[in-house]
Parts: C-alpha cells; sequence; structure tokens
C-alpha cells in the first residue's frame, strides 16, 4: 500500500535522514553519489536540526519566515519511506524552493518523483505563491524531461566542483583592497548581487533586500544553527581603489568538528574578471587554513565564467553539471 504524506516535525526527522542517504546514491553514475565525508555532514546537520527544534518552532509562532523555512512530504510504500521532496521560500517573497527530490533506487521510475513535485506544486498555488525554482544535474535525462513536463523551463544552472588539493597563497592584483565581511552586514552582499545577477535570472529568483535582511531572532537562531552543526564563517570583499566600489564577495563555511566537507561561494562582477583567479585561490586558501584535510566543494554559475575558468586554474575536478529550472504560476 502506498502513502504521499506530509512531512511532520519532528517525529520525520530521521526518516528524512534515512531516505536522504539512501536516496543520493546513484549507481549508474556514482560521481553523483554522497560520499563518505559528506555522510558526515548530512547526519551533523539533521542531528542539530533535531535538538534544535524545540526553538525552531517556537519562533515560527512569530516569524512568517521561520515557519516556512522547511515543508516537505514522503511517500510511502508498505509503512516504508522510500521518497522524499522538501520546500522552503525565500524570505520575505512568494518564491519557493524545492529540494532533496530523491526516492531511494529500488524504487525508482514508478511515478513517485512525479507525485512528489506535483504534491509540493500544488501547496505553493494554494499558499499563492508566484514562482517556484529548483535544480537538476544536466545529464539527469528523466528528471530533467519530467520537470519540463511539469511546466519548469531551464533559465539557469550552474558547476559543481570538488578541490582536495593544498591551496597556495596568492596575491590581489593591484588596484583592489580587500576586507574582510562581517555575517551581519547584509547590505554589501545585496548591492553586490543586486548590480550583477542578470535580468534573465532575475525574472525567476529577482534580488530584494528582504532575501538578504534577516530579523535579529532569525540571524541569531541560524548562528547557532551553524554553531551546533560544527560550522565556522569566514568572508571577505574586494573594493576597487578607483571607484570605491565592492566588486567581488566569497565566503566559506568550515567545518570545526570531524568529518564532513567544507563549501566556499564566490561573486564577482563581471567587468572586473582580473580578480577571478585571486578570489577562487584566497578563499580557498584562507578555508584549508580554518578548517585543513577536507575535500572544498562548490558552485559556480553558469553566467560567471571568469570564475568558471579561475576554478579549473586551480586544479578543482568538475563534479556535475546542474540546471536551474523555474516555473511562474
Amino acid at each position: 500500500m502506498s502513502n504521499l504524506r506530509p512531512m511532520q516535525l519532528p517525529q520525520d526527522i530521521d526518516p528524512l535522514m534515512k531516505v536522504i542517504l539512501e536516496g543520493f546514491q546513484y549507481p549508474e553514475n556514482p560521481q553523483w553519489s554522497i560520499q563518505t565525508d559528506e555522510r558526515e555532514g548530512i547526519v551533523d546537520t539533521i542531528k542539530s536540526m533535531k535538538r534544535l527544534y524545540p526553538f525552531f518552532a517556537f519562533l515560527g509562532n512569530f516569524s512568517a519566515d521561520m515557519r516556512d523555512m522547511f515543508h516537505g512530504f514522503i511517500y510511502e510504500e508498505d509503512e516504508k519511506p522510500v521518497g522524499i521532496i522538501t520546500y522552503s521560500r525565500r524570505s520575505g517573497s512568494q518564491e519557493w524552493y524545492i529540494a532533496d527530490v530523491t526516492v531511494i533506487p529500488a524504487y525508482r521510475r514508478r511515478g513517485i518523483a512525479r507525485k512528489l513535485v506535483q504534491a509540493v506544486l500544488g501547496q505553493i498555488t494554494t499558499r499563492h505563491g508566484r514562482k517556484a525554482i529548483l535544480d537538476v544535474i544536466d545529464v539527469n535525462i528523466p528528471a530533467y524531461s519530467l520537470y519540463k513536463e511539469l511546466g519548469f523551463e531551464n533559465y539557469s544552472g550552474s558547476v559543481d566542483y570538488i578541490y582536495d588539493q593544498s591551496a597556495p597563497a596568492v596575491t590581489i592584483p593591484e588596484g583592489y583592497t580587500i576586507a574582510p565581511l562581517p555575517d551581519s552586514d547584509w547590505r554589501t552582499r545585496f548591492e553586490l548581487e543586486n548590480r550583477i545577477t542578470p535580468d534573465f535570472v532575475q525574472e525567476y529568483t529577482p534580488v530584494t533586500e528582504s532575501n538578504f535582511r534577516q530579523p535579529f531572532f532569525y540571524s541569531g537562531f541560524m548562528n547557532l544553527f551553524s554553531r551546533m552543526s560544527g560550522e565556522k564563517h569566514k568572508a571577505f570583499y574586494i573594493r576597487a581603489r578607483t571607484t570605491q566600489q565592492v566588486v567581488g564577495i566569497a565566503s566559506s563555511i568550515a567545518r570545526s568538528r570531524p568529518g564532513g566537507v567544507n563549501h566556499i561561494q564566490v561573486r564577482l562582477d563581471p567587468a572586473h574578471a582580473i580578480l577571478a583567479t585571486f578570489m577562487v585561490g584566497h578563499i580557498l586558501y584562507l578555508t584549508q587554513q580554518v578548517s585543513p584535510g577536507r575535500r572544498i566543494v562548490f558552485s559556480i554559475s553558469r553566467w560567471q565564467s571568469a570564475l568558471d575558468e579561475a576554478a579549473q586554474a586551480t586544479g578543482a575536478r568538475q563534479r556535475c553539471a546542474t540546471h536551474r529550472m523555474g516555473i511562474i504560476f
């Protein structure tokens, strides 16, 4: 007997973890699969989520953003969870992000993923959502075709990289200055992102202040969650001397406990492509100083071509490429 039901928290946190760990295994394409170090980080994060859930639920009484941070559905066969999907609303907007569309290998090609996505789309439209976005591996033809059939359009994408070498120190090009960027400085992040994000991306995911400016209790909760998950944050920005304009930002999430992988993100004004090699190299170097001996994983947006070339120049290995797809209701 099959059953599709809304996810109930916190009791469904353990089934969620089980299906994610089983579902993100691809026997035909092992490079897509969750690796051992990634598995350790996922388990740590979900356990932290379980411990903090009472705070999460309490804050949801006062904040729509907190209430809509995490929803999902579970698909069961004979009372066994075999598929999951999660979705969340972008802060201060009616745009929703769909994630973790996952079916364990033995139950694939039975239409379960379709039912999960349709259930989420139904919920989003019921709640007057205007847009939904998701990511799919570019050569995962069955999933890509499903999303196209359901009305999603391919509008952007990214390339995922793995870095497992020793990053050398690098020198910033002349004409630029570098400074640390506090987690609390949302405006610098917003202004750069708003200026450089192409119109075809903003059609689906517009850059607004509300995406970056968070209430104090929300940012405090997320900082607590990061610490409990064994994460340390580092970020810097680069300013052009001639204009004093911020032209690039890089950040990292580094593990402070055993296991897991480190993550970085880099954003660069395409007019300052000369900075690409330095920015990628420097954030890799800083991350390894904080958390050595771990792989670093990151994604580069397709429209950030200079950063993509810089990532390859560091010796980072391409894991896969993804399409970002969106639907407007």
